[in-house]
């Protein structure tokens, strides 16, 4: 008799990994946010990398490793944020990274002398990164923006000439003056850091303003003036998008800056209190922010998305903080109300000059506004300029924080009737 032959099991075949697609604009626009950062692989460049935060921020990056051989350092090489650098962009900067890191090249080496600007900006936001600088990316931004046509150029051959050059070039004076600003803190790091030789800008000094100068600056710093102007306001953004438009009251209505507004996140409120964390505030300090019923009545008619902790959050989980698309239609509302207003404007002039003025409206003008509006229904200067974040270290001698903290709260209640008597 035979003996039986039993086959022996087999396993399943695995399921062929599905292959590795070309990146395209409409992909990577559809990409969400998820609890942990991933990223998402070009087909059409090896080691070219989508990275997408839990935020929503999305950044080009090329995985590489310098030289060749088992011994070859892996590097992470950051190319620049979707979508102000754009797909082809990031695949030609992808090229050049791995030709050099091919040769044993570290493209993010400053050498004193020999690395370009671009490396030299790279190795600045490292170190603002690591000493936990507020705002780094605001800073890192106009830096890159202003002098993009200089990136390339070696940062020991730059001269001042280069950078005031740059400096002219920027179209408004408010991105002209921050450029200038940052320009002298990266190079003296490059110096302290023995990154380049020497700081070009030292002893640099900006001329003094003309008469005519000063008042044409007055004249540009917008501020709402009166309850007639606050009305149109609150009337002309009924017009837009209603996130866009509820961080722009909250801002009228608390005085606070721009990032710090749009970063609220629901665990920051409790009982009526806004809590600014020290990593966010510009000065590097815990503040608490008082809200009225009428600013707390805003805040809870936001919806709350899932896996995102932002007040005023995007689809997409992120933060409203990249606002420049949105407030375009805010400023021709503006505009338009303030040319139909000949009960506020009689004069036709004043009222033409009024509303090419409002092409500047935006959170700052409102945080001039509410300052200029405590000023306006008595409030005395000290606690005024406690209100917007200022420290007064004369008062904090005087009062203890809590009596300092019931005086804002009676404030802020103050302004928030004023504000909706104007308005309703």
């Amino acid at each position: 008799m035979s003996a039986k032959i039993v086959p022996l099991p087999t396993k399943p075949k695995p399921k062929p990994k599905a292959k590795p697609e070309p990146l395209t604009v409409r992909r990577i626009e559809a990409l969400q946010p998820k609890a942990k950062k991933y990223v998402v692989f070009d087909a059409a460049r090896a080691g070219l990398v989508v990275e997408v935060t839990p935020g929503g921020s999305k950044s080009f990056y090329v995985q590489t490793r310098i030289g060749r051989g088992r011994d070859a350092q892996r590097k992470n090489i950051r190319v620049g944020s979707f979508p102000s650098t754009s797909l082809a962009d990031a695949r030609a900067a992808a090229d050049r990274i791995l030709g050099e890191t091919r040769r044993g090249i570290d493209p993010t080496r400053v050498v004193a002398g020999q690395g370009t600007l671009e490396a030299l900006i790279d190795a600045y936001q490292a170190d603002l990164v690591r000493r936990q600088a507020v705002r780094t990316k605001d800073v890192v931004s106009s830096l890159r923006r202003g002098l993009k046509h200089l990136l390339r150029i070696p940062a020991g051959d730059l001269t001042r000439a280069d950078i005031v050059d740059a400096i002219a070039r920027v179209p408004t004076a408010g991105a002209a003056g921050y450029l200038r600003k940052n320009v002298t803190p990266m190079l003296n790091y490059g110096v302290t850091a023995g990154l380049i030789a020497h700081n070009v800008m030292a002893g640099y000094r900006v001329p003094r303003q003309t008469r005519a100068e000063k008042l044409a600056r007055a004249d540009r710093k917008l501020t709402l003036v009166g309850g007639g102007e606050i009305c149109l306001f609150w009337s002309a953004v009924e017009g837009v998008e209603p996130l866009y438009r509820d961080f722009l009251r909250i801002c009228l209505l608390t005085g606070q800056r721009r990032n710090e507004t749009a970063s609220i996140r629901w665990t920051d409120i409790d009982g009526g209190i806004w809590t600014v964390p020290a990593g966010l505030h510009k000065m590097g300090e815990t503040l608490q922010v008082p809200l009225g019923e009428f600013a707390q009545k805003i805040i809870n008619a936001q919806p709350k998305r899932a896996g995102s902790p932002y007040v005023f959050s995007t689809r997409t989980g992120g933060t409203i903080s990249n606002h420049s698309r949105r407030s375009i239609p805010v400023k021709r509302l503006m505009q338009d109300a303030v040319l139909s207003a000949s009960d506020i404007y009689p004069d036709d002039a004043q009222r033409t000059k009024r509303s090419q003025q409002m092409g500047s409206i935006g959170p700052h003008a409102l945080r001039r506004s509410y300052r200029t509006g405590l000023s306006d229904i008595g409030i005395s200067e000290p606690i005024a300029e406690l209100m917007i974040g200022h420290a007064r270290s004369d008062l904090v001698g005087r009062y203890d924080k809590s009596e300092l903290l019931d005086q804002r709260r009676d404030v802020q209640r103050q302004w928030e009737s004023h504000v909706s008597d104007v308005v309703f």
